[in-house]
């Protein structure tokens, strides 16, 4: 196995302001229909870097000729525009959507009907599909990056940052080529690029987080553009002016208003805008071509936006409307961060002093935090004996050593036990007043109860002493034949 690196890769905000991050799909079409002219084996890392900078200007030309209503952040292959400008070439290509081979999971087992297979395996796939094809764009876990096969040799253009050994590389990597010598190399690699861990313990399981998918990329039509020294006809001109504002006519034959204008200004191009070279002068190669654009177009965008406070707090103003509506962007976001604090110690240290000017400065934040943090220590303290033990250890230690924290503790328990026998003594209170009054509510009931209820039996001299005028006989005719009288 054989790794090339550039020098950057799709995420570099400072080259991609606009659409850093989501060009894979354009990137690997733009690196496979590179491999198509020039062989992989003497590819450089300015060609990696030729071939991201056309990704970016492929994907920002599809994504401007798209439907107003268009509102997806990822293209598809066969959402691109259907043709792909180099310097020295114009590539056309077609997506076969009819052949797209697709697999359930990385780690899939395949599963055959009478028609034939409706799920790859990974390695079934990747044999099928180089068996009729050359060129294909593999997509998994939101990624795409191109798989080729050249003079039996086994090449994936990958345009994400990764490492010298082509995996995942979250601080320092940059958009690699890597070849292969055997396609079983090609697997492997694969495997270890989007192997999931929730489906390794199962590998017939369906996986939503590693589906993947592989659609073939057929080259239809190269174009060679020979630059040569600027003449005086109006046809060269022409050629060079088309060459420089492809994107522009693009977008203005969407707008349908200003076309007109744009020919016009086509035609007499400024000399220090045009991608061609003087009559002194030989013409320039690929990499001098691409150092060229990026000092006309790049340079002044980076300046502008270092030199303008408005243009830096809008454009993050939208990247946070992003992170905050958009869960994928959020995901990927968040986990780059991670592994860029976990790797980059400078990256680290400044994201330290950052969070503790931030909390000491806003107060919010700070009450925000601290429950956070709280929350997480208690959650760790309950679930880690290890962490328990150890801080139990270092809190005693601080207690016995640190006289002010020993005060501290002392306050807060004092405070603590005041609060709860104020709170207790208030609890009895009310306890007891609630008592007292559901005791003279149910007393009250109790003697109503029996101010209602008739006597069943009533003795002689009970009787005397309330009616004292009337005798037993004549008491005994007023009271209901139905009361008993006991001697």
């Amino acid at each position: 196995m054989r790794v090339l690196s550039g020098t950057f890769d799709q995420s570099d905000f400072i080259r991609f302001s606009k659409y850093f991050g989501r060009q894979c799909t354009a990137n690997a079409v733009a690196g496979a229909c590179k491999a198509n002219v020039v062989n992989p084996s003497l590819w450089t890392p300015q060609t990696i870097d030729e071939c991201l900078m056309t990704g970016n200007r492929l994907f920002e030309l599809s994504y401007e000729l798209l439907p107003s209503t268009f509102n997806h952040l990822y293209l598809r292959p066969d959402e691109l525009y259907s043709t792909v400008s180099f310097p020295e070439n114009e590539i056309t290509f077609q997506v076969a959507v009819n052949e797209v081979f697709d697999g359930t999971s990385i780690n899939s087992i395949a599963t055959v009907s009478n028609d034939g297979p409706t799920n790859y395996c990974l390695h079934d796939a990747i044999l099928c599909f180089f068996h009729n094809f050359h060129y294909g764009i593999f997509t998994c876990q939101v990624e795409s990056i191109a798989v080729m096969k050249i003079e039996n040799e086994y090449y994936v253009f990958d345009s994400h940052k990764r490492c010298k050994n082509g995996l995942r590389d979250g601080a320092n990597g940059a958009a690699v080529l890597v070849c292969f010598a055997d396609i079983n190399e090609l697997i492997i690699h694969l495997k270890a690029l989007y192997r999931c861990s929730r489906c390794c313990s199962a590998p017939t399981a369906v996986c939503s987080s590693c589906q993947f998918s592989i659609s073939p990329l057929i080259i239809t039509n190269v174009t060679n553009i020979t630059y040569h020294a600027q003449s005086n006809t109006n046809a060269n001109s022409n050629v060079n002016n088309k060459r420089v504002s492809q994107l522009e006519l693009a977008r203005n034959a969407k707008k349908n208003k200003k076309t007109n204008k744009l020919l016009q200004k086509n035609k007499k191009v400024p000399a220090k805008k045009q991608i061609i070279v003087n009559n002194e002068t030989q013409s320039s190669s690929p990499a001098e071509l691409i150092d060229k654009i990026y000092d006309l177009r790049i340079r002044p965008t980076q300046v502008k936006y270092e030199r303008t406070p408005e243009m830096k707090a809008k454009n993050v103003e939208q990247i946070c409307k992003r992170y905050n509506t958009d869960v994928l962007v959020k995901e990927t976001k968040s986990k780059q961060v991670k592994e860029k604090y976990q790797n980059d110690k400078s990256f680290r240290e400044s994201h330290s002093k950052k969070m503790h000017e931030k909390y000491n400065t806003n107060e919010s934040f700070k009450i925000s935090h601290s429950k956070k943090m709280q929350e997480k220590m208690r959650e760790k303290y309950n679930t880690n004996d290890s962490f328990k033990n150890s801080h139990n250890t270092n809190m005693k230690q601080k207690y016995q050593t640190d006289a002010n924290y020993h005060n501290k503790l002392l306050s807060n328990a004092k405070n603590s036990y005041q609060s709860l026998q104020g709170s207790k003594r208030k609890l009895n209170y009310q306890n007891l007043y609630h008592a007292s009054k559901k005791t003279k509510i149910s007393l009250q009931e109790r003697f109503n109860e029996q101010k209602r209820e008739m006597p069943t039996v009533i003795c002689t001299c009970c009787a005397q002493l309330f009616f004292k005028k009337s005798t037993v006989h004549e008491l005994t005719l007023k009271i209901d034949k139905s009361l008993r009288i006991s001697d």
